[in-house]
């Protein structure tokens, strides 16, 4: 990826209401602001959760951010609050690309593939996956932006260790590929399965990569919304993050679901930021 891409923050907790995630956003844009990392991102306006401003017309305000970024600039950087910012954020590349031509990798400790009916907890950060499958749940149907959706062999969810029978069973039905998180116990596996993902995906002209921090061992990054037990290392994710910042069709990278109420000291915070450097510094890692 380019040293210098577009920065879209969306500070929202829709998805999860109990959360304080909305914060998050803002907390991780002041510090990369006040970072030696300030001049490689250039910010766009935030998207800001109000009272006047519901989750349907949230999304569509997170699509067109998208849009615009990547008519733009092409390459991104988002960060979320819940993980149901990724209902307005990758139809605006599919839409623009054609389905055929989008990869997405999606590494969460939950497969979020529910819908309204079949969610314990209702909350719709649980949701997105379904959304971008096409869901057949006309209230969730009603919330998804785009007119496009992704294919299901497109779609790599990877690290997975924490859902219901339900989401599997949609996704298995789909033909969406999974690679849970007990098939990661090593690096080498690790290596392994991402190199076969990026040549299954290789004739996707373009690819975006979404990140619940979730995915790591919550021993490590406790500052997370949903924490699952066990999850992969920070170094592993790190790692991850490296080799698809290296591919060629990457576009974009989405995070969600910091929550800086449970970072003591901002521990979690500092690990992130490395992350991020990561992804901009093409002297790192």
């Amino acid at each position: 990826m380019a040293a210098s891409i577009a920065g879209i923050t969306i500070a929202s907790n829709f998805g999860l209401l109990q959360s304080n995630c909305t914060k998050g956003p803002l907390h991780i844009k002041k510090a990369i602001q006040n970072s030696d990392l300030s001049t490689s991102v250039k910010w766009l306006p935030t998207v800001h959760q109000t009272a006047h401003l519901n989750h349907s017309a949230l999304i569509q305000s997170t699509y067109s951010a998208v849009k615009h970024c990547f008519k733009h600039y092409k390459q991104f950087l988002l960060f979320g609050g819940d993980h149901s910012c990724a209902i307005g954020s990758w139809p605006a590349i599919i839409d623009q690309v054609g389905t055929e031509n989008f990869g997405l990798i999606w590494l969460d400790a939950h497969l979020d593939a529910h819908n309204f009916q079949t969610s314990h907890s209702g909350n719709l950060h649980g949701m997105p996956v379904q959304a971008l499958l096409k869901t057949g749940d006309p209230q969730l149907a009603r919330l998804y932006p785009g007119k496009q959706h992704i294919q299901p062999d497109n779609l790599f969810i990877i690290g997975a260790r924490s859902y219901e029978p339900e989401e599997k069973y949609f996704l298995q039905q789909r033909g969406a590929n999974i690679i849970f998180n007990h098939q990661l116990t090593n690096t080498k596996q690790i290596e392994d399965h991402l190199e076969n993902t990026l040549s299954t995906l290789q004739h996707c002209q373009y690819l975006g990569v979404s990140i619940d921090l979730d995915i790591l061992n919550p021993n490590q990054f406790p500052a997370v919304s949903a924490a699952a037990p066990n999850g992969i290392s920070f170094e592993q994710l790190a790692l991850i993050i490296s080799l698809l910042k290296k591919n060629q069709q990457t576009i974009g990278f989405e995070f969600s679901e910091y929550n800086p109420a449970k970072d003591h000291r901002q521990q979690s915070l500092k690990l992130f930021l490395e992350l991020v450097r990561i992804i901009v510094d093409d002297s790192s890692y």
